[in-house]
Order: C-alpha cells, then structure tokens, then sequence
C-alpha cells in the first residue's frame, strides 16, 4: 500500500520541484480549540484571527496574506481576486478563506469573501450571517438582477460576505454558467 500514497510529507520535497511555498498552515483541532477557548460554537473557532490573533496560526495566515500580496499575475499586476479549493471535503477550504479574508480586512482592505460552496456551506454560520441571502437566490428569484443585494457586513471591519445562498439542486451549471461569470466581473 505504500506505493499508492501519493501524500507530501515534507516541504522539501515541493521546493525541489521548484514550486514557491507562500505559507505553512499548522494542522490545528477544531474541536479542541474550542474546549480549550470554551467559544462554544464550531463554527466561531474556525476563525482564528478573530478568536486567538496572537497564536502561531494566526501568524501563519498573515505569512500566507503577505506572500499572495506581492505575488504578481500574468499583467505584472496584483492579483484582485483569490481562490481557494481543493480536491475534497473538510480539507480547510473554508478555515482558510474566512481567515485570509480577516487578514485583509485587518489591514484596512475593503475585503469581499464570496462562498461558493453550493454543496455543504458554512461560512454563513463562521460569519453569523443570514443564509438565505446569497448567490443562489440571483439564480432562483428573477427579480434579483445583481449580487450586491445579497452582499452583507460581518462583525469585522472591511469585511463583507456573499454567501452561497439557498442550495441549488444544479450547483455545477450556476458556478460555471455566464450569468455568475459576468456578476463576478
């Protein structure tokens, strides 16, 4: 079975091929930093910079803020626009997002975080924000026209977020469609 694990393990092994690391994310317990905050609710230790800015995660998101600011995009321009995903379910898509996006905000950006997780959502809760306003509903009522009725503040300043709204039975069909493409633009 060892010749099918396909996982890295070290950092060096991606240096080697010669592929820039902009941050390293401690692997961090949910669960258990919220007994040991005693927050409460799972959703709210998701985000670090808000709950613990001065641990060594929370350092880690700044790290990784600070290396995607100076990275550059094809035009010599700062990128405007990040994604983040992976390849499955409750790899941090969402962790890393919300606490990028704090990171952001923190330095007095204008940040818009926008979920688009039409499968299982979370940052609504992250966030404590209404889910039923979203990207979704632009696709169902046709009388939304734009996303930015749906965009709404968080608690945290510079901070806004568009949720993924109502789950759609298509999720594929409406993140690839034209009319997200153009609403994102």
């Amino acid at each position: 079975s060892g010749f099918l694990n396909s996982s890295i393990t070290k950092i060096d092994y991606i240096e080697n091929l010669g592929i820039s690391i902009l941050s390293v994310i401690p692997s961090f317990d949910l669960d258990k930093k919220r007994r040991k905050k005693k927050i409460g609710d799972e959703y709210t230790s998701r985000l670090i910079l808000k709950d613990d800015t001065k641990s060594p995660i929370s350092e880690s998101y700044r790290t990784l803020r600070t290396s995607l600011e100076f990275l550059k995009n094809v035009n010599e321009t700062r990128a405007r626009k990040i994604i983040v995903s992976s390849s499955g379910p409750q790899e941090g898509k969402s962790t890393t997002s919300a606490n990028i996006a704090i990171a952001f905000a923190s330095q007095n950006k204008k940040t818009l975080i926008i979920d688009c997780d039409m499968r299982k959502p979370i940052l609504h809760k992250a966030f404590d924000v209404d889910k039923e306003k979203g990207i979704s509903k632009m696709f169902i009522d046709k009388n939304e026209t734009s996303f930015t009725s749906n965009i709404q503040a968080t608690q945290i300043e510079n901070l806004d977020i568009l949720c993924s709204g109502p789950i759609p039975p298509n999720p594929s069909e409406l993140l690839s469609s034209t009319k997200f493409d153009n609403a994102l633009n």
